[in-house]
């Protein structure tokens, strides 16, 4: 791993599942609202990923070196707090995180998050894309920090 203080850690997502946290607020009647007329604005979320100490550059180019010793599994909670337009959402989001591997310490999350949510293949795969900067809480040194 690369030891250059000027990379920062990024966490590449594998997103299994997003589940509407207020499903029961939607309509009975099915053929009265579509799903992009419900407002959905909790949101619970479960995934996996894998630590890289690589910069965004490097991760977005496909150039960052992944070590799969270790991994994350993390189950978060975000709302909308703010509607800036129908492509754009401002949320806050809480996580819970369990390492695995390399490291086995829990870390709490908090973050604030940016998510645009068109894209021209909506219509076949719902599809949204978001942005996160926030604080977290380690219940042990990290391992991985420790070493890069």
């Amino acid at each position: 791993m690369n030891n250059s203080k000027y990379k920062k850690f990024v966490l590449i997502i594998l997103t299994l599942g997003f589940l509407p946290v207020n499903a029961l607020a939607q309509s009975a009647d099915p053929v009265a609202e579509s799903d992009d007329q419900i407002d959905r604005p909790w949101g619970l979320s479960v995934y996996y990923g894998i630590l890289t100490d690589a910069t965004m550059m490097e991760t977005i180019t496909f150039d960052a070196d992944f070590n799969s010793e270790f991994k994350f599994w993390v189950v978060a909670l975000s709302k909308r707090i703010k509607k800036y337009s129908d492509n754009l959402d401002f949320e806050i989001e809480g996580q819970i995180a369990k390492h695995s591997g390399g490291q086995d310490n829990m870390e709490l999350n908090g973050l604030l998050i940016a998510r645009w949510k068109k894209f021209p293949w909506d219509g076949f795969v719902d599809t949204s894309a978001a942005f996160g900067a926030g604080l977290s809480y380690a219940t042990d040194t990290p391992v991985f920090e420790e070493i890069s």
